[in-house]
């Protein structure tokens, strides 16, 4: 049960991000396509305990760092990769180490992150040896996507925090 209330509370966090409302991607087979078999939620009942606060550090660090660059009014290049490094890295390393979960569409809507992650890395690190007005373009629209895709993720874990309530967990 800890785990799941780990789940909701993850997941307001990463919805709270962006405040973006887009519907989830669905894939075939996830929850959202398809209602889960006892058998699928009882999996994910099990997976959630043990994976689910090492991503929600994961992504509170990421997120953290994210405000910290937000708010640095004009960052110098150490400070910034730096950020850029805190922003991506924990995305990056952890949550790939928690995929697959049991629900192919929170698999999805995590691996997506982490490939926004490493968009976000890329598009840093060239606008910091480049900063011209392009590719400082590019790096914001690729952590607008990130926090976009939080959200994304966020949904899903809502909707999954639900159908696992609703089963009892």
């Amino acid at each position: 049960m800890r785990g799941i209330v780990a789940l909701a509370a993850m997941a307001l966090m990463l919805t709270a991000c962006s405040g973006n409302t887009n519907t989830p991607t669905l894939v075939p087979g996830g929850w959202g396509d398809t209602p889960p078999s006892r058998d699928a939620i009882e999996k994910m009942a099990q997976w959630v305990p043990v994976h689910i606060f090492d991503i929600k550090a994961a992504i509170v660090e990421s997120s953290q760092a994210m405000g910290r660059f937000d708010r640095q009014k004009s960052p110098d290049v150490n400070a910034a990769k730096a950020e850029c490094q805190d922003m991506t890295q924990p995305l990056i390393n952890e949550l790939s180490a928690h995929l697959p979960t049991p629900e192919p569409d929170l698999t999805n809507a995590l691996q997506v992150v982490i490939d926004d992650a490493g968009k976000v890395g890329t598009n840093c690190a060239k606008a910091l040896t480049d900063p011209s007005t392009p590719n400082k373009y590019i790096f914001y629209a690729s952590v607008h996507e990130l926090r976009s895709d939080f959200s994304r993720a966020g949904q899903i874990m809502v909707r999954d925090g639900k159908i696992l309530t609703a089963a009892g967990f």
